[in-house]
């Protein structure tokens, strides 16, 4: 865990109106800090290498304590440089695992009709990332 911090991976939530953290944060008046963020959240990880999976199965749904494999899948990050109090922290998250569209286009040499049971392979893609955290990458 980083030393000197103010705060390390704390999660925070919102309930449609504010935001909660635990353990609950305080600001320093005359300190400026360097606000980063991430999601999904882990509860254990190293900020240097932080590692990733994309889901093999994406189609699988979420519950009330884990997420779907599309959403789970999805690694967002930001980071606000020099924020001070009273100032909002502005984090704009950006998406930092590719993602992959494909369209099942009926071609003229096709007979018949595309089987709503359809299933598409991707072989040989990488599922697995190693992230720094300070830098998003």
């Amino acid at each position: 865990m980083p030393s000197g911090n103010a705060v390390n991976n704390a999660r925070l939530t919102f309930d449609g109106e504010e935001w909660h953290s635990r353990p609950i944060m305080w600001w320093d008046i005359d300190t400026k800090y360097d606000v980063y963020g991430y999601y999904p959240y882990a509860s254990s990880l190293s900020v240097d290498e932080y590692r990733f999976s994309v889901k093999e199965n994406q189609a699988a749904l979420g519950t009330e304590t884990e997420l779907g494999g599309y959403e789970a899948s999805d690694f967002l990050w930001a980071k606000a440089s020099g924020v001070s109090y009273p100032q909002k922290v502005r984090l704009q998250f950006s998406h930092r695992m590719s993602r992959i569209v494909i369209n099942l286009v009926k071609g003229s040499d096709f007979d018949g009709d595309l089987p709503d049971d359809i299933v598409v392979r991707v072989h040989n893609v990488v599922t697995d990332a190693v992230i720094d955290l300070g830098t998003g990458m």
